[in-house]
């Protein structure tokens, strides 16, 4: 199946048809916008999430959310791009976006993306074998590797057994051991910044909130699965009470490049056990991947606590996760981001797959051309 073809149709429909690549990575949807977003403002690539946030969220709304979408979606939207970044250029740039607004970063996008950038021919690399792609987040630059062949007919393409690895913007840990009172009992958990801000909190955390018999019958993974909602609600509900508090902003969600505020929000909240993890972002959705830039962030976290070192490798996994969808991570540079803070480069990788092609079509007189999302 040719994924680049145009598709047509003959519906008596309103002019912005959007067309989508749709892909997963581990589970996690990306819907790649291949053909219908209007032109973005703005210089910079913070500028123009901005003005997407402002001026086009009405298509957001109908990508992201029912009826042609689900609460759990997620979007890229590409953008052309050939501006300096510090002492690199970009290939493209990419906005992402989800239920509640518009990410700073996200890494199982950007595995999907750096496949599809290959397949699709639309950038051009004259080397073949592991090709590298500059995309630039709102985030920053991420460089995306990506092992590909060269087609009889010239055209390189990505080799699909093998990971798409991408190197994290400076990630860091931000504060460890933040005592708080969440339901009515004192519990610990970290902060850390991976593309995003998180809070990474141990399910051993959350075990006194959790009927006795579950606390009992504790066992890795099988705990969040069996209470999958009852834990999620907990970690949304972690992530409204934090975000509430004007001085757990103040303190503890602040990126130290006074160029990059908007990177100041908290992105969700991470539970984790041994290698497993859930990660609940934005409004309350869930992700299904073992999340991209929360590797990067639990990454750098581990190794502030002196538990991972310098190039090893460990693998995460989501509830839904086993030996053929995981993530790898590894530091590989560490540096000096400022006075206090110590920053490292975090290689996170990982395949993604093709899953179809959509063509969203609006009728005049659809009452659900923005589309809808019942309450949580």
């Amino acid at each position: 199946m040719n994924f680049f073809q145009e598709l047509q149709t003959n519906y008596d429909i309103k002019d912005d048809t959007i067309k989508i690549v749709e892909m997963h990575t581990c589970g996690e949807p990306t819907r790649i916008i291949v053909k219908g977003y209007p032109t973005i403002k703005g210089t910079t690539i913070l500028e123009k999430r901005r003005y997407v946030k402002e001026n086009l969220d009405y298509l957001r709304k109908r990508i992201i959310f029912e009826p042609r979408g689900h609460k759990d979606q997620y979007g890229a939207i590409l953008i052309k791009n050939d501006n300096e970044n510090g002492d690199e250029i970009a290939d493209i740039g990419v906005l992402f976006m989800h239920n509640e607004g518009y990410s700073t970063m996200c890494g199982h996008a950007i595995i999907a993306l750096g496949r599809f950038l290959i397949d699709s021919n639309i950038l051009k690399f004259s080397n073949d074998g592991k090709v590298r792609i500059n995309i630039e987040c709102p985030c920053g630059i991420v460089p995306t590797f990506v092992d590909t062949i060269r087609l009889s007919n010239g055209r390189l393409q990505a080799r699909s057994d093998k990971d798409v690895k991408f190197h994290s913007v400076p990630s860091f840990a931000i504060a460890i051991d933040v005592s708080i009172e969440f339901k009515e009992r004192k519990i610990k958990f970290d902060i850390a910044f991976g593309g995003a801000f998180y809070i990474i909190i141990s399910i051993k955390e959350l075990l006194p909130l959790l009927p006795e018999i579950l606390q009992e019958n504790y066992h890795h993974n099988k705990i969040m699965l069996e209470n999958f909602k009852f834990i999620t609600e907990l970690a949304g509900d972690l992530t409204e009470k934090c975000r509430n508090s004007k001085e757990f902003i103040q303190e503890y969600i602040i990126h130290p490049d006074n160029l990059k505020q908007d990177l100041n929000f908290l992105y969700g909240t991470i539970i984790t056990d041994d290698i497993y993890n859930i990660c609940i972002f934005a409004n309350r959705e869930i992700d299904r991947s073992p999340c991209g830039s929360g590797v990067s962030a639990r990454v750098a976290l581990q190794y502030a606590k002196g538990i991972l070192p310098l190039n090893q490798t460990c693998y995460y996994q989501s509830v839904i996760g086993n030996d053929n969808n995981k993530f790898s991570g590894k530091v590989i540079k560490s540096l000096q981001l400022t006075k206090e803070i110590q920053a490292v480069i975090v290689e996170v990788g990982g395949k993604a797959y093709y899953t179809g092609v959509s063509t969203l079509i609006i009728e005049n007189d659809d009452s659900f051309q923005e589309g809808f999302l019942l309450p949580n």
